[in-house]
C-alpha cells in the first residue's frame, strides 16, 4: 500500500468513526436513546469487529436491539445531512 493509499484509508476510517459517534450523539440529543444504550451498542460494535465479523453501523445495531425504530433512525440521518 502506498503512502497516498494509506492516507486515503485513514481519512475514510476517521470520517466513518466521526459519523458513527455523531449518529449516537444525535440519537441521544433527540431523546431516542440513552447514553448507556449508546455505550452498550459501541461495545457490541467493537466486539464484533474484534471477532472478525462484518462491521455494522451504530444505527443498525440500535435498530436490531430495538432501541430505535426506522422512523427515528431516518430522523437522525436527516438531521446529520442538514449539519
Amino acid at each position: 500500500m502506498t503512502n497516498t493509499e494509506d492516507n486515503s484509508l485513514k481519512k475514510k476510517v476517521t470520517l466513518m468513526v466521526f459519523l458513527e459517534k455523531r449518529f449516537g450523539t444525535t440519537a441521544i440529543k433527540s431523546g431516542f436513546i440513552t447514553k448507556d444504550q449508546l455505550q452498550e451498542t459501541l461495545g457490541i460494535q467493537v466486539e464484533e469487529n474484534v471477532e472478525g465479523k462484518t462491521h455494522r453501523l451504530i444505527g443498525s445495531i440500535l435498530l436490531d436491539r430495538g432501541y430505535i425504530n426506522d422512523e427515528q433512525a431516518n430522523k437522525v440521518l436527516l438531521s446529520l445531512k442538514r449539519e
